[in-house]
């Protein structure tokens, strides 16, 4: 997933979408490229069983710019 970043200024944006993941892994998955991107945001939506599951993580050094859980709130409206 890392080579699939792109660079949006200074920052690495990942958006995925995925099937039938557990949300577990998922949330393991988003933090392993978190800790790999440095100053980054990741966003998968898994769909599963006819349900769309939204996730989101901020780097530490972004969450007083980005807030995940709004990308997430925006996303699903």
């Amino acid at each position: 997933f890392i080579a699939e970043a792109r660079a949006v200024q200074d920052v690495k944006v990942l958006v995925k979408q995925v099937s039938n993941m557990d949300l577990k892994a998922l949330r393991h998955v988003v933090d392993q490229l978190k800790d790999k991107l440095n100053k980054a945001v990741v966003f998968f939506a898994n769909q599963e069983d006819g349900h769309v599951q939204l996730i989101c993580g901020v780097t530490k050094n972004l969450t007083e710019k980005i807030s995940a859980g709004e990308i997430v709130s925006t996303v699903a409206n």
